[in-house]
């Protein structure tokens, strides 16, 4: 049976191959993105390859973006989006460490 799935960060990588992977196995996707470029990028390859899918702007870190996307009713939610920054933690800018919180804690927990 299809579900209605929505899949964040799905502009690239895991989320892009899972968005794409079940939009071929007859589910309705959406596929959220951080940005509007990344929206038009993966619109390109949903009509070479022939599925079905809806692509919008998902920041989990902005509430507007977070409530369109409450607007779907969706089956299974799939949360890939995140950000990364890499070296030892004591040489990471403040900064970055909380827009990796933002985004990978509590943007999260705000969408599911």
């Amino acid at each position: 049976m299809a579900k209605r799935i929505l899949v964040t960060g799905a502009a690239t990588g895991f989320g892009r191959g899972t968005a794409l992977a079940l939009a071929k196995r007859g589910h309705t996707v959406i596929a959220g993105v951080q940005i509007a470029p990344q929206v038009t990028e993966l619109m390109k390859t949903v009509d070479e390859t022939g599925v079905q899918m809806k692509v919008q702007v998902l920041d989990i870190t902005d509430e507007d973006d977070r409530q369109a996307a409450f607007s779907n009713e969706v089956d299974v939610l799939i949360n890939n989006a995140g950000v990364m920054q890499t070296g030892p933690v004591a040489e990471i800018p403040m900064e970055n460490v909380r827009r990796n919180f933002e985004t990978n804690v509590f943007g999260t927990l705000a969408l599911t």
